[in-house]
């Protein structure tokens, strides 16, 4: 049970940098971390009252949870957000002092003895490390790595608590998916060998780490070396056209919004029939006579809200195919005539928009993915008119596999 000494803290404080200098301080709070530690070793009260005083009011105006390590004194009597503290200097600090002027309180510690004796403390927050190698401070244990790390947020589940010690860009995804906030290395935010500052490899970071929700949403794709939180970012702001809410449509939209592309656009001028059912798997019995797109935006905001979702019930053509076209950055054509396929593949050609085709009859299918400057030739290309094939799903059948399994190469190649 969570029941600190000292005022509480959010559950999820996200990312939280540790850095020795006023002037991190305020490149990290402009860059929009919110919260933060200054940390100033080995010299005297009056040396570093100064920055203590400039960091204090930075964090004031930002708003920020802004905590001075070991200088307790001075985050006292200049109100600090909070202290920070070591395990060495727990036993020569008026912990009550820090209580009664109101700041919070945070602890580190490095194996299982000194989380007992953080928690007879009762902190406002507990800091697990070293994770990783570190060359910012001579260190006297072993690294603790993941599995550790994992065991010890399990222990302290109730617990707000941060990794501490060696964590990069690289690494952060695997630490904040235990569970856990993170205190990363300043080095990722410097580029190597030149010391100039990368706002945006920290607003990276910032992102992600301070919405844990959204980061364990997204954190085993994080992990992929193909992803990344590049890849990621990509996704989020990506605008995918989906025109065809079947067999095809259904899966490829379920796993775009799963894996958080931020704008989905669901096109389709049909309703819910019960012979859909068997394949298309985002519908219902209760569903059947309810418009697809309707239905399609109500299952997807349950699984991910914080993604945006435009629901169309109209069959796209003309001018409003061109503009949803245009406003795509990938359009999927998830149709079952040809007819439309055609005037969707000369929107993409004329507004230069990726198009990812896919179609399936029985246990087979085909997917193709066309992109500019069409070097490699478009739809129409390899089926010059519009006359309809002689075998679809009306007359051939379609089994769940192939549209299951078209629908998602449709919606991985949109990747």
């Amino acid at each position: 049970m969570y029941q600190p000494d000292f005022p509480p803290v959010p559950f999820r404080l996200g990312l939280y940098p540790v850095v020795d200098s006023v002037q991190w301080i305020e490149r990290l709070l402009d860059a929009g971390v919110r919260t933060l530690q200054l940390r100033i070793k080995d010299r005297r009260d009056e040396e570093v009252e100064a920055d203590v005083m400039a960091a204090i009011a930075l964090g004031r105006r930002y708003n920020a949870r802004l905590f001075i390590n070991d200088y307790w004194r001075l985050a006292i009597k200049h109100q600090a957000y909070g202290v920070h503290l070591g395990q060495e200097d727990l036993q020569t600090t008026d912990l009550s002092a820090i209580r009664a002027a109101g700041l919070r309180l945070g602890v580190s510690t490095h194996d299982d003895m000194e989380i007992d004796v953080a928690l007879a403390a009762r902190p406002s927050y507990i800091a697990l490390g070293h994770v990783f190698p570190t060359q910012t401070k001579q260190m006297p244990s072993a690294p603790q790595g993941l599995e550790q790390l994992a065991r010890h947020v399990e222990r302290l589940a109730d617990y707000p608590t941060v990794a501490i010690g060696g964590i990069s860009l690289a690494r952060a995804p695997a630490v904040i998916a235990t569970g856990v906030a993170v205190s990363p290395s300043s080095a990722p935010l410097l580029k190597p060998q030149t010391g100039v500052w990368q706002r945006h490899s920290c607003w990276k970071l910032q992102e992600l780490a301070m919405n844990d929700r959204d980061f364990m949403r997204y954190s085993r794709q994080i992990l992929l070396d193909d992803i990344a939180l590049d890849g990621q970012q990509k996704l989020l702001d990506s605008q995918v056209l989906i025109i065809g809410l079947g067999g095809l449509g259904t899966p490829a939209a379920l796993y775009l919004a799963g894996a958080g592309v931020g704008t989905l656009v669901l096109a389709d001028d049909d309703d819910v029939h019960l012979s859909n059912l068997q394949r298309q798997i985002l519908f219902t019995t209760e569903d059947i006579d309810r418009p697809k797109s309707q239905v399609s935006h109500q299952r997807l905001t349950q699984l991910n809200p914080d993604i945006q979702l435009t629901a169309l019930h109209q069959r796209l053509t003309g001018e409003a195919l061109k503009d949803a076209v245009a406003q795509a950055d990938v359009v999927l054509d998830c149709t079952d005539n040809m007819a439309t396929r055609q005037e969707i593949n000369a929107a993409c050609v004329a507004l230069n928009t990726p198009l990812i085709t896919a179609s399936a009859v029985g246990f087979g299918g085909q997917l193709m993915v066309l992109t500019p400057p069409w070097e490699q030739g478009c739809y129409r290309c390899l089926w010059p008119d519009n006359q309809e094939p002689e075998r679809n799903c009306r007359t051939a059948g379609r089994g769940w596999p192939g549209g299951r399994s078209y629908g998602h190469f449709a919606g991985t190649g949109s990747h």
